[in-house]
C-alpha cells in the first residue's frame, strides 16, 4: 500500500508541477500578452504624438509658405503697379517727344516752303525784269543761261526729289 500511497503521491507531486508548470506558461503567455498590448498601446502613443509633431509642423510650414507668398503676391503686385506707372510715364514722354519731332518737322517744312517761295518770287522779279525791257547787263552775269537753266532745272528736280523723301 505504501508503493501505492508513494505512486500516488509521486503522481500528485508530477501532476502538481504540470500545473504549476502549466500555470507558470499561462501566467508567462498573459505577462508577454500584457507587455505586448502595453507596447502597442505606448508604439500608438507614440505614433499618435510623432504625427501629431509632423501635423503641426506640416501645418506651421504651410503657414509659413502662405505668408511668404502673401508677401511675394504684394511684392510682384507693387512691382507691376510701378510698372504699369513707369509704362504710363514713358507713354507720355514718347507722345511728348513725338508731338515735338512733329512741330519741329513742321517748322523745317515751313522754313523750305518759305525758301521756295522767296526763290521763285526772286526768279519772277528776274522775269518781270527782263519782260519789261530791262535786260540785266551782259557784264553782270557770272553764267551763261544754258547753264543757269540747268541749274535750276537740277534744282527743281532735287527739291522734288527730297519732298517725296520727306513725305515718305
Amino acid at each position: 500500500r505504501q508503493e501505492e500511497l508513494a505512486k500516488l503521491s509521486k503522481k500528485a507531486a508530477a501532476t502538481e508541477r504540470l500545473l504549476d508548470d502549466r500555470k507558470a506558461q499561462v501566467d508567462d503567455v498573459r505577462a508577454r500578452k500584457a507587455a505586448q498590448t502595453a507596447a502597442k498601446k505606448q508604439e500608438e502613443a507614440d505614433l499618435r504624438r510623432a504625427l501629431a509633431a509632423d501635423f503641426r509642423k506640416k501645418v506651421a510650414q504651410e503657414t509659413e509658405a502662405k505668408r511668404v507668398k502673401a508677401i511675394e503676391t504684394e511684392a510682384l503686385k507693387k512691382s507691376n503697379a510701378e510698372t504699369l506707372l513707369l509704362r504710363e510715364e514713358q507713354e507720355k514722354a514718347d507722345a511728348a517727344l513725338d508731338l515735338e519731332y512733329q512741330r519741329l518737322y513742321a517748322e523745317k517744312l515751313q522754313k523750305q516752303e518759305e525758301a521756295y517761295l522767296e526763290n521763285i518770287a526772286k526768279m519772277k522779279e528776274k522775269l518781270d525784269a527782263q519782260s519789261v525791257g530791262e535786260p540785266i547787263p551782259s557784264y553782270k552775269r557770272y553764267m551763261p543761261d544754258e547753264v543757269i537753266e540747268r541749274n535750276a532745272r537740277n534744282y527743281d528736280r532735287l527739291g522734288e526729289e527730297r519732298e517725296a523723301r520727306d513725305v515718305a
